[in-house]
C-alpha cells in the first residue's frame, strides 16, 4: 500500500513537472521572440528591458541573451538564486526570420516544485498510515468481537474437564448467527452429559449397595465367591474361598485344573465329563 501510494505520488509529480516544463518552454519561446528585434540591432538596453520582464515569474532566477558570436548582449539575475541543485537550464534559439542570431538561456528554480512533491508525499503517506491504522484497529475489534464468544466456550470446556463439573454453561450470546447456534449446541451437549452422569452416579450407588448387601449375606452364610474365565480357563477366588479351600490367598488367578484337586473323588469324574 505504501509503495503504491509513493508510486502514485511520483507519477503525479512527473505529470506536474511535465506541465511546468511545458509552460516554461512556452515562456522561453515568447521571450526569445520578444528579444529578437533588440538582438538583431545589438540594442543591449532594450534586450535587458525585455529580460527584466521575467521578474514577474518567481521561478526564473537568471536569463542570458547570447549572440551567435558568443557575446552576452543582455543578462537578468534575481537576487538569491538558491541551491544550484534545484536549478534547471532551458535554452531557446533566437531567430530573426530564418536566421539564427543567438540563444536565450533561462535558469529556473524548481525547488518549490520539489517541496510541493515532498509535501504531497508526506501528506499522502500520513493519510495512508492513518487509514491502515484505523483499518487494523477495526479488524482487531471485529476479530475480538467475533472470537469473544468462542473464547468463552473454550474456557467453559477447559473448566468442565479440569473440575469435572458438568453443571457449567456458556453464556448465551443471544444472537441468531453461527456462534449463537454453536453455544446452544454446546450447552445442550453439557445438559445431556450431566444427565447421563447423574444417572451413572445413581446406578453406581445402587450397584455399590447391592454389592455390600451381597458381601454381608455371603459373610453371614460363610460362602466364598469365585469367578471362572472359560476362555482363559482360569479361576479367581476371594479371601473366603481361599479360606474354605485351606490355601493361602492370592489375588492372582489360578488354572481351573487346580480346582479339580479340591473336589470329592466321587464327584470328580462326573464333573470332568460334563466340563470337557
Amino acid at each position: 500500500v505504501l509503495a503504491s501510494t509513493a508510486f502514485d505520488e511520483f507519477t503525479q509529480y512527473r505529470r506536474t513537472a511535465a506541465n511546468a516544463e511545458e509552460q516554461l518552454q512556452v515562456l522561453g519561446k515568447v521571450t526569445a521572440f520578444s528579444v529578437a528585434a533588440p538582438a538583431i540591432f545589438g540594442d543591449a538596453g532594450a534586450a535587458s528591458s525585455v529580460l527584466s520582464a521575467l521578474e514577474e515569474y518567481s521561478t526564473v532566477v537568471k536569463a542570458e541573451l547570447i549572440l551567435v558570436e558568443g557575446e552576452t548582449l543582455a543578462i537578468y539575475e534575481r537576487g538569491g538564486q538558491g541551491d544550484s541543485a534545484n536549478l534547471k537550464r532551458y535554452t531557446t534559439p533566437v531567430r530573426w526570420g530564418l536566421e539564427d542570431i543567438g540563444v536565450l538561456v533561462i535558469h529556473f528554480d524548481i525547488s518549490s516544485l520539489n517541496h510541493q512533491l515532498w509535501r504531497q508525499v508526506r501528506f499522502s503517506l500520513f493519510l495512508t498510515l492513518t487509514a491502515l491504522l484505523l483499518a487494523g484497529l477495526g479488524v482487531y475489534s471485529m476479530v475480538s468481537l467475533v472470537t469473544k464468544p468462542l473464547r468463552r466456550l473454550a474456557n467453559i470446556a477447559e473448566r468442565t474437564v479440569r473440575e469435572n463439573d458438568f453443571s457449567l454453561r456458556a453464556a448465551d450470546p443471544k444472537t441468531n448467527d453461527e456462534v449463537g447456534y454453536l453455544t446452544q449446541a454446546f450447552n445442550t451437549m453439557l445438559d445431556s452429559i450431566q444427565s447421563q452422569n447423574l444417572n451413572l452416579q445413581e446406578t453406581q450407588k445402587v450397584l455399590l449397595g447391592n454389592e455390600r448387601r451381597l458381601m454381608l449375606a455371603n459373610s453371614a452364610a460363610g460362602l466364598g465367591v469365585w469367578d471362572h474365565d472359560l476362555v482363559k480357563r482360569t479361576m479367581l477366588w476371594d479371601l473366603k474361598m481361599s479360606s474354605i479351600l485351606g490355601i493361602k490367598h492370592s489375588p492372582d488367578s489360578h488354572a481351573d485344573t487346580e480346582f479339580i484337586e479340591f473336589l470329592h473323588p466321587d464327584d470328580r469324574e462326573m464333573l470332568l465329563a460334563k466340563y470337557d
